[in-house]
Formats: C-alpha cells, structure tokens, sequence
C-alpha cells in the first residue's frame, strides 16, 4: 500500500502506554501493567507512536521506518477513527493515513529522544519571576508563563530561530504530548511555528 496526496502511511499498536518498566539499584527490571486506558484525560491514555510504512508529503525527510508522534486523537478508537484504514483487534495493530500537518509533532530517535518535523519546535516553560524583599519564594510555588517558552530543537525548515532563546506565543497555545517508548514514559511540550508572535530580548 502508498501514501498518496501528501499522506504519510503509518501503522500503530494500540496498547503502547499500557505498560512500564522500573530499574532497580540492583539493576533488576520490573514491567508494570498501568492500566492508562482507563484514565480520564486522552492525552495521557491514546497512543502517539506510530511507524512510517510510505510517505508521499513535502516533509521527504520523514522516512519509511521512522516513527512519529502524532496528535493523540489520530490512533485512538478505530471504529470512529476517520484516519483509520484497517485494524487488527487480535494484535492490536492499525493501520492509519494521516495529512501531513503540524499535527505530526516529532521522530523518535532509538533512545527515545523526539526531534521535531512538520513546523514544530520542542520548547521549556519559563516560570515567571516572583521579587520579595522579605522571603525566599521557593521555585515549586512559582507560576509558569502562559505566553513564552525557551527554544528546546527546531524542525527542519523553521527558521528565524535560535535554541536557547525565549520566545513569544500566543497564550497557552503550547501542547504538551505525553509518550512511551521501549516501557518508559516521557513528557514533551511542543510549539507550532505559526503560533510565535515574538522573540524576548535578553
């Protein structure tokens, strides 16, 4: 099968994020059974990870074999799923053609690392700066900025840009993606080019 119309073929295993596994000091491994699919918040409990099997879109730098995290409505429930093309319930297998958009937030490297494609950009909160002249304000109590992050990794083609710097957006247009990757969990925040509106001068 091929990607046609500037789609990217991907395929998915539905049960990704159910399962964890802990190190030990003695270097001894547990996997855990976490049971996310009973958790409330869809972002936390819908697979993100899908694997390249034919890309037809402008990004040709995505490659058959990658694999992607993508926004954490286009692997969920098959049966409704538009994107859907066919699935396997015995193996939990689906296969998925999504438009390849700003959507598609990042590759995964073998360590579990994203980087990432499609106008995007991995970015830090910045927490915003609280001045007492009689106490100590510890970090955990201190607010986050709704409106600017701190430039983590680019896309490819976004340009204008420097990691390190702090950045303008509209406010709370940053998404945070949560993900599992060889039994680990991990947690990134992502912003789309097009939502920048400024760079903060040091």
């Amino acid at each position: 099968m091929r990607a046609l119309r500037g789609r990217i073929l991907v395929k998915s295993y539905a049960s990704q994020k159910e399962e964890i596994e802990i190190v030990g000091q003695n270097g001894k491994r547990l996997t855990l059974w976490v049971g996310k699919k009973y958790v409330a918040n869809h972002r936390e409990k819908n697979p993100v990870v899908c694997e390249v099997l034919d890309n037809n879109s402008e990004f040709e730098y995505i490659q058959k074999g990658d694999f992607l995290l993508v926004h954490h409505n286009f692997l969920s429930e098959w049966q409704t799923n538009p994107f859907c093309i066919e699935y396997d319930p015995a193996t939990e297998v689906g296969l998925y053609s999504l438009k390849a958009n700003q959507n598609i937030f990042c590759r995964i490297n073998e360590e579990g690392i994203a980087e990432p494609v499609c106008g995007n950009m991995l970015v830090e909160r910045q927490r915003n700066p609280i001045k007492s002249s009689l106490i100590i304000i510890p970090d955990t109590v201190k607010q986050e900025h709704n409106d600017r992050v701190k430039v983590v990794s680019l896309a490819p083609e976004v340009n204008g840009y420097e990691i390190g710097q702090t950045v303008l957006m509209y406010k709370h247009s940053d998404y945070e993606i949560c993900y599992s990757w060889k039994k680990k969990d991990y947690s990134i925040i992502k912003v789309y080019k097009e939502d920048l509106i400024g760079v903060v001068d040091n």
